[in-house]
């Protein structure tokens, strides 16, 4: 009891958004820096429609526009580092579409990590979506069927991030694109959520 008393203590004055905010055990920190969004509004966002098994292993959502990873490639909005599983979010600046554009930001993000639990723990289920990347290229060279934006196009990582992102956040988009990606999803990564 005396060591709670102390922490206590040894608290006292300091402000509360230097520690961050907390989605299971996902750090939501840096966005009291942020003028479209505060770190608890991105959690509220974040506990409403991400199921918290696809937070699983990321300890960070940071929001983070001094990284030099966003001076060396301008025009780069957020990245998943592979290795730690941690999401970094560039300046509000950054975003034509406002607090619009950063959700679907971290959003897709958090579509890298979901993917990166996927190949982990199901590499059935992530050879099927490798399978569903490489058929869709092939079916529809020189069009936009299929795929729910150019960057779609540039890897199976970044379908899948951007048809997570399309799921979650313009599911109608999703289901006319490609209503096979949206099943797969729908069944195999969200378990039967819709949104």
């Amino acid at each position: 009891m005396r060591e709670l008393d102390a922490m206590k203590t040894s608290l006292e004055g300091v402000d509360d958004r230097e520690f961050g905010t907390w989605v299971g055990r996902t750090e939501i920190r840096g966005f009291e820096g942020c003028h479209a969004i505060e770190s608890e509004d991105l959690a509220a966002y974040l506990t409403e429609l991400i199921p918290p098994s696809h937070l699983e292993g990321c300890p960070s959502i940071e929001f983070d526009p001094r990284n030099p990873a966003f001076l060396e490639e301008p025009g780069t909005l957020g990245f998943f580092e592979c290795d730690s599983h941690a999401i970094h979010i560039a300046s509000e600046d950054s975003f034509p579409d406002g607090i619009e554009g950063l959700l679907d930001t971290v959003t897709h993000e958090v579509g890298h990590n979901t993917h990166a639990a996927l190949m982990d723990t199901s590499p059935g289920l992530a050879g099927e979506w490798e399978e569903m990347y490489a058929s869709t290229l092939r079916k529809n060279r020189g069009d936009d069927l299929g795929f729910v934006s150019e960057y779609a196009k540039t890897s199976q990582f970044e379908d899948f991030a951007e048809s997570y992102m399309t799921y979650v956040r313009d599911p109608g988009t999703l289901m006319f694109v490609s209503p096979e990606k949206y099943q797969f999803l729908r069944d195999h990564v969200f378990y039967g959520r819709e949104y």
